[in-house]
């Protein structure tokens, strides 16, 4: 055993058993070697492919099958440096053949999808989907979606990826004796060499019934089907050289002491130190364990993960008293690598007695400065956007980080993010705006102007009134249209009730919902600016990316309106909403009394682990009974963007802060802490 030990960035060298490598391949083929192949032709017909290259098997199932006879796939791999091209042959067994039916969309046939991340970058680049069903071929860049109205709305993480076309593939499609091969080739270019790492992954949809019931199975390569909807979702794929020389490497990753009751992790990056462009993800078992068959060389093990825990308990992820793992893969041995120790990051430690907020001056605005960037930079938030209102009037607002942790674009002042549900307070304020001219009657039964068809066989749907839908009392459940309890006997938060209750209101107007919102919100409050609630180009213009962790989405802003969470705005512009509020403007003061009176308490008690208020709602506004007097507003959580709208009635101050992470609401909640109550509260 030879180990070296040293703290700050120092390096462990592991130990070497001079056992025999045996192949490894993981078992759903996230890592897969590519070989040097010449002469090939893409014609379906395999045959000038040398036989000796492995085939992975395709074996990561989402429906029930018949067994090997009805479906069995596997995959090999080839370069070519001559040319600049990967090349991808798939065999699939399958009984039954579905395509060229007019009857059915391509997506429901046959079909083989083949997905190249040519940049492969530990950032998360993304990879555009080649699909090929039949005669038919198609491309799925992770930036499209197709809109009702046919528009084609872009939105990428990967500027690369919004470009690709046909131009760069080929394919060619044999089908013989209950076989199917798919023959393809995706361009790299010039930069295709020996020793380097690509994305590749590959998703086979077989239909199984097309004449009865379709059952649709879609079988993966790599882990995970939504590959084009967020980054890093492709196995990886290496160009071997010619003779390269082999060795396996087998390792552990564990907590330390700290790390009790830790998720597990499940994957551990490996990286060339020779070459940076050669790296891979390899996946652990339960225990931690991974093992892999890679070249000969040396090797630094790490943590992909930055963060961990759900969206209200989150940790950092650090490396043991900063000793990361090096290994030195040999030819025809098995390296044991030292132990992966992994630890939580400590607490930050930036909060005042007191929240800043109450005693705002110029100092004030340089500390919320710090706190913020040092909370992002903790947390990995790649972006955000914040505002403080006091005295009635907005004394500070920013722009943070960036709206893209791939391309490293900046958040700007007019970057937009992903309100969720702070959008149904906007919609709130609307439908009273209409009650108190006699559009709508908070008390009437709606059903009686437009029925509920997902819930017309459930005679309760007829209890259902705006006043009921506005302060969560509909005992639907957020999103579904079936009754848990009686409507007005209890609390239940619906984005589904929201929902009925636009259809409602568009049909009372006569208009579509945008129109009543900029009328009767956006225009008298002051934010007809910055402000979106469907897709359009020059939204996915303006956008942030919701992220998972450090890995950029794609945007997909949805075709039409949700009142109960499309808004897309910014903080500045959301601002005047909140004086506005803060002013009583745009309502008689008894509506405002009404709409903010604590209607509902939720049950159970939905309390903040940061500031443990009751809570409830009003109609339409979240509601919390504080130390420091009433508070309303609204949270937002669509899962890669949070957000926080808070006013603090009795001292007329509020803050606005979005964040474009999945982690975003542990931001969100810290800094309420830093403004409102400071660290002993």
């Amino acid at each position: 055993m030879i180990e070296l030990k040293a703290r700050l960035g120092a390096i462990l060298t592991i130990v070497l058993f001079a056992v025999p490598a045996h192949p490894v391949r993981a078992d759903n083929g996230e890592i897969a070697r590519a070989e040097l192949v010449s002469g090939v032709t893409v014609d379906g017909d395999l045959s000038d492919w040398p036989a000796h290259l492995v085939r992975y098997p395709i074996g990561r199932l989402q429906g029930e099958h018949d067994g090997d006879d009805d479906f069995d796939a596997s995959v090999r791999v080839g370069y070519d440096t001559s040319d600049g091209y990967l090349y991808v042959a798939v065999e699939v067994i399958d009984d039954i053949h579905v395509v060229g039916r007019d009857d059915l969309p391509f997506d429901q046939q046959d079909a083989c999808i083949f997905y190249v991340d040519a940049t492969h970058s530990p950032r998360g680049s993304g990879a555009p989907g080649y699909i090929v069903a039949g005669e038919e071929e198609h491309i799925w860049p992770a930036s499209s979606v197709v809109r009702a109205n046919g528009q084609v709305v872009r939105g990428a993480w990967d500027p690369l990826v919004e470009r690709s076309t046909w131009d760069d593939a080929d394919k060619a499609v044999l089908r013989t004796k209950g076989k199917t091969i798919y023959e393809f080739r995706a361009r790299i270019g010039p930069g295709l060499s020996a020793g380097k790492s690509y994305g590749l992954d590959l998703i086979v949809i077989d239909l199984d019934a097309p004449e009865g019931p379709r059952d649709t199975t879609y079988s993966s390569w790599g882990p995970d089907l939504a590959k084009t909807g967020r980054a890093g979702h492709c196995g990886d794929v290496w160009t071997a050289p010619p003779s390269v020389k082999m060795g396996v490497l087998r390792g552990i990753w564990r907590w330390d002491e700290n790390g009790e009751n830790r998720p597990n992790i499940p994957v551990v990056r490996i990286a060339s130190i020779q070459d940076p462009e050669l790296w891979y993800q390899a996946h652990t078992d339960e225990s931690g364990q991974y093992q892999v068959e890679l070249p000969v060389g040396e090797y630094i093990v790490t943590c992909p993960f930055p963060i961990l825990g759900d969206p209200y308990h989150v940790k950092g992820i650090v490396i043991a008293d900063d000793i990361a793992v090096r290994a030195e893969v040999r030819e025809g041995m098995t390296t044991q690598a030292h132990p992966l120790v992994l630890t939580t990051a400590p607490d930050l430690d930036l909060m005042q007695d007191r929240g800043v907020l109450f005693d705002f001056d110029e100092n004030t605005a340089a500390e919320v400065d710090q706190f913020v960037k040092a909370t992002m930079e903790h947390f990995h938030i790649p972006g955000a956007s914040v505002a403080l209102v006091v005295d009635r009037k907005l004394v500070y607002h920013k722009a943070f980080g960036v709206k893209n942790a791939y391309t490293q674009e900046p958040v700007e002042d007019t970057t937009l993010f992903e309100a969720a549900s702070i959008t149904k307070i906007v919609f709130a304020f609307a439908v009273h705006r209409l009650a108190e001219r006699g559009v709508i009657d908070l008390d009437a039964p709606l059903h009686e102007i437009l029925p509920f068809e997902s819930a017309a066989g459930d005679e309760r749907v007829k209890l259902l009134t705006a006043r009921l839908i506005l302060s969560h009392q509909t005992g639907l459940p957020n999103w579904g249209s079936k009754f848990a309890f009686d409507p007005g006997t209890g609390f239940s938060y619906s984005g589904t009730a929201f929902q009925y209750l636009a259809r409602v209101v568009e049909h009372v107007t006569g208009e579509p919902l945008e129109e009543t919102l900029m009328r009767e919100v956006q225009i008298p409050m002051g934010f007809a600016y910055n402000t979106h609630f469907s897709a359009s180009e020059e939204l996915i213009a303006v956008t942030a990316h919701g992220h998972d962790g450090i890995l950029p989405y794609s945007s997909h802003p949805p075709a039409r309106i949700g009142v109960a969470h499309s808004m897309y705005t910014e903080a500045e512009a959301l601002s005047h909403f909140m004086t506005g509020l803060m002013e009583r403007k745009g309502l008689r003061s008894e509506t405002y009394e009404e709409m903010l009176r604590f209607t509902t308490e939720s049950d159970p008690p939905n309390t903040y682990e940061a500031v443990p208020w009751p809570s409830g709602f009003g109609l339409g506004f979240s509601m919390m009974e504080s130390p420091y007097g009433k508070v309303y507003g609204h949270g937002g959580n669509n899962g890669s963007f949070h957000g926080l709208f808070e006013i603090y009635d009795e001292h007329d101050i509020g803050f606005i802060a979005f964040a474009n992470n999945e982690k975003g609401w542990t931001f969100t909640e810290l800094l309420r802490k830093f403004l409102i109550t400071g660290k002993d509260k």
